[in-house]
This record gives C-alpha cells, sequence and structure tokens, in this order.
C-alpha cells in the first residue's frame, strides 16, 4: 500500500512538471537554477506533492522566523542557513514589515506563475491567523518579491524575464488601490519630520488616517459581509500602526 502511494506521488509530480516545463527548472530569470544552501543543490525546485510549496530561497533563516508566522520555533536551531520557505509564508512575514533577503536565482519561476501559486500568495494570512490576507497585501507580497528579484538580476535579459513574468502575475492578482500602506507610512514620516506633535502634523496625521478608513470602507463593500470582522481588525492596526 505504502509503495502504490509513493508511486502515484510521483507520476502526479511528473505529471505536474510536465504541464509546468521550465518553470519548474528554471528560476525567475529564464535561467538554469542554482543551489539555495547545501541541503538543495538543485535550488527551491517544484514537487506536486509538496502542498506548501517550499520555494522561495532565503540566504539567512531569520530567528523567530517560523514562531513569527504562527509555524511555532521549529525554524529557530536553523537559524542563519539557507532555506526553502513557503510562498505563503515568505509573504506572511514581509507584511509584518520585516527584512527578508532572498536568493532569487534559486527561486523556480513557477513562483510567478499565477495559475500554480495565485492560492498561496492568498494564503499569506490565512495559515497563521484568523484575518485572512486582503487584495492590496497579495499584490504587495508580489510586488516585494519582483522589486528584490529585479536588483538582483544579472543583466538586461533577465531583468526582461523577470518583468514578464511580475507583469503577469500582477494582472491576475485582485485588484487593490494599494493606498493604505503608502499613507500609512507617510503619516508616520510626517510625524518624525516634525517632532510628532505640531499642528500641522496632526492635522496631516487625521487627514491620512481618515483616508485609511475611508480605504478600508472600501474594501469592505468589495468582500462582502463575510469578512466584515476580518476588515474591521485590520483598520484598528493600521489606525494604532500609524499613531505610533
Amino acid at each position: 500500500m505504502a509503495f502504490a502511494r509513493a508511486f502515484l506521488l510521483t507520476i502526479a509530480s511528473l505529471q505536474g512538471a510536465a504541464v509546468l516545463g521550465d518553470e519548474t527548472t528554471d528560476n525567475v530569470f529564464g535561467q538554469p537554477m542554482t543551489a539555495c544552501g547545501s541541503d538543495h543543490e538543485a535550488g527551491c525546485t517544484y514537487a506536486a506533492m509538496d502542498s506548501g510549496a517550499h520555494q522561495v530561497c532565503v540566504t539567512k533563516l531569520p530567528h523567530g522566523f517560523s514562531s513569527d508566522t504562527g509555524q511555532g520555533p521549529w525554524s529557530d536551531e536553523f537559524t542563519g542557513q539557507p532555506w526553502c520557505i513557503c510562498i505563503w509564508a515568505y509573504s506572511n512575514y514581509i507584511l509584518q514589515n520585516k527584512d527578508l533577503p532572498l536568493r532569487c536565482e534559486s527561486i523556480p519561476a513557477v513562483v510567478l506563475d499565477g495559475k500554480y501559486s495565485m492560492d498561496k500568495f492568498k494564503q499569506c494570512g490565512s495559515m497563521s491567523s484568523t484575518e485572512g490576507c486582503g487584495s492590496e497585501d497579495i499584490r504587495r507580497s508580489i510586488q516585494s518579491l519582483c522589486e528584490q528579484c529585479d536588483a538582483q538580476a544579472p543583466d538586461d535579459t533577465s531583468k526582461q524575464a523577470l518583468k514578464g513574468k511580475c507583469d503577469g502575475i500582477l494582472a491576475a492578482a485582485p485588484a487593490a488601490p494599494m493606498t493604505l500602506y503608502s499613507i500609512k507610512a507617510n503619516a508616520k514620516a510626517v510625524l518624525q519630520s516634525t517632532g510628532g506633535a505640531s499642528p500641522l502634523a496632526l492635522g496631516v496625521l487625521g487627514l491620512s488616517l481618515a483616508a485609511v478608513a475611508v480605504g478600508v470602507a472600501t474594501r469592505k463593500l468589495r468582500v462582502g459581509s463575510t469578512q466584515q470582522g476580518g476588515e474591521r481588525q485590520n483598520s484598528e492596526a493600521l489606525l494604532e500602526d500609524a499613531v505610533e
């Protein structure tokens, strides 16, 4: 029975690789993948049975990574090592405004294939919290990966290959105004530059927070009543962050 199950999994993996083609063996630059540490000499390769999609290569696993993404402390013993992490965990971590250096030459192109990976990016919140992950979060995590890989592209040909993939997956991603995070960042910047409590700073902050509220209200109308509780939590968190 065990042999039969293993055989079926192997067949499924081969079939999946055949459908996706070079996206499973080439990196996001359209070139052969390189090692992501000694445990992944072929890079963060695709495997159909890998339900977690461990296909994002980080150069050094941060201390507390798995705890910060709601998985418990398993990663602490591997701190500082290159590692193939889940697509959803990558998204979750960087959306907490934490740095996560990548090795893009070890990331397979399939990570930027919307048909394969969009549902993984959508899990960036729901896998570790009850709030889920909104459309703006999904787009921001994809953009973050694309921006970091663009900076690592070895030549113009690689940049163009990456751009085509990034444009494709962003076109398939849910639409979002992409304003909430920039508004929060601008409000913080004003407070810092003016010493924090001037009338001008407070006025700009008030306008910013009003814009946040409008943005959140718009998102509520789009996602429907089933997600109102989660959106309310998100808006409260944004307001709290903006005044800290």
